[in-house]
């Protein structure tokens, strides 16, 4: 355990599954980073790809950008992310591994990894990415209360620790009374993304957005616990003394939420100047930070954000709520403006930073010089793996 060379990933999604969101980035770069280190890292995952599966061979392995990825078929089921032949491989590869790190709750992977390393007498670290704090809770809550008690608690009361990405995803978790020990450790971006950008302007001409016009940007989940509706509100009270304005919301949408947005965005007069793109990918999706004047995220509770840290890397200033778990970054090192979750405030944030070039450069510039040292791959990676070894060793001398 003093090595924890050899490390298995239990997630129920991967890359090039980016519907997903923000963990369809942040767990591989996390892989990629411990890789590059010298540890020998496996993922077991799915093929799930959305309501659709990845195109590609279920249940063979492949290295993935350096990584040795396992793709197990994902099956129709009430479960999520069920799959028969990844519970198979849990039991038989755990026992391998001198450590297990399991991402997301509320699943069959969750289950089936935690009951493989407990009987094993694997150590094992869970990463809830959200699924504790209060904000992920509001639907569906009684379901989650009672799937929770019944199914997982018993298993994240047995692992080693919780890998919490923020302090302010702790602090939203710290209701449910977990005893298991609390670790903080960011995530990383892989910081060659930004290296070399688009062109500018690309962006704009793909989706007819003049070059006169400022654009507000928003990426990630189009779903109701990210705030998008104060947001808009926001924007309204904004543009409405600002008429060369864009706001962009670039992601793949869940449960109908663009619909409403659309009608919101109608009711407070700026359906004119709302862009949804859906999910954008690649060159495009570099091309749509390029060519941002401002990222901007209000969601309810945000265990990290990595759409900001992103925006940061490009140099991009932000506007972020309180809530927002990487948030304290943006303050501590003056990368963008911090607000609280009400209309008024971020409105008034929108217009300061759009009526001052030479602050959006001056949070532009702070952001970039913070985020490409402290959230790239080796510098979060080592930081991961000097926190774990350092917990394990102060248990195995208690």
């Amino acid at each position: 355990m003093s090595s924890m060379h050899r490390i298995l990933v239990v997630v129920p999604y991967y890359k090039p599954a980016y519907v997903y969101g923000g963990p369809v980035r942040s767990v591989p770069a996390l892989c990629e980073g411990l890789s590059q280190l010298g540890c020998e890292v496996t993922v077991l995952t799915t093929n799930a790809n959305g309501n659709s599966d990845l195109d590609l061979t279920a249940s063979e392995d492949c290295m993935v950008d350096g990584v040795k990825v396992c793709y197990c078929p994902r099956e129709k089921s009430p479960l999520l992310f069920y799959s028969p032949t990844l519970r198979q491989a849990c039991n038989q590869q755990i026992p391998a591994y001198d450590l297990v790190y399991i991402v997301s709750c509320w699943s069959y992977p969750f289950v089936a990894a935690t009951q493989a390393a407990a009987k094993a007498h694997i150590p094992y670290l869970i990463s809830p990415r959200t699924a504790f704090m209060h904000a992920t809770w509001e639907r569906k809550f009684l379901k989650k209360a009672i799937y929770h008690c019944l199914v997982e608690r018993k298993w994240i009361a047995r692992a080693a620790a919780i890998h919490y990405t923020s302090q302010i995803e702790l602090d939203q978790s710290r209701w449910l009374r977990l005893q298991s020990k609390p670790v903080i450790v960011p995530n990383p971006v892989d910081m060659s993304d930004f290296a070399t950008s688009p062109q500018r302007g690309s962006f704009r001409e793909r989706y007819g957005i003049a070059a006169e016009e400022q654009v507000l940007l928003y990426i990630g989940r189009v779903e109701s616990r990210k705030g998008l509706d104060l947001a808009i509100r926001a924007f309204g009270r904004s543009a409405s003394s600002r008429r060369q304005t864009r706001f962009v919301i670039a992601g793949p949408e869940e449960n109908m939420h663009m619909r409403a947005l659309k009608r919101l965005a109608k009711c407070v007069g700026v359906a004119d100047r709302m862009l949804f793109t859906g999910i954008l990918l690649g060159g495009v999706r570099l091309g749509a930070f390029r060519d941002a004047d401002l990222l901007v995220l209000t969601s309810k509770g945000e265990n990290f954000a990595m759409s900001v840290v992103e925006a940061m890397a490009a140099g991009i200033p932000v506007l972020v709520t309180d809530t927002v778990g990487v948030s304290t970054d943006v303050a501590a090192h003056g990368a963008g403006l911090v607000v609280p979750r009400e209309v008024n405030a971020v409105a008034a944030a929108m217009d300061r930073l759009l009526s001052s070039a030479e602050l959006r450069r001056k949070f532009g510039e702070a952001g970039k010089a913070f985020a490409t040292v402290n959230y790239a791959l080796d510098a979060v990676a080592g930081l991961w793996l000097e926190r774990f070894k350092n917990m394990f060793k102060n248990r195995n001398t208690e």
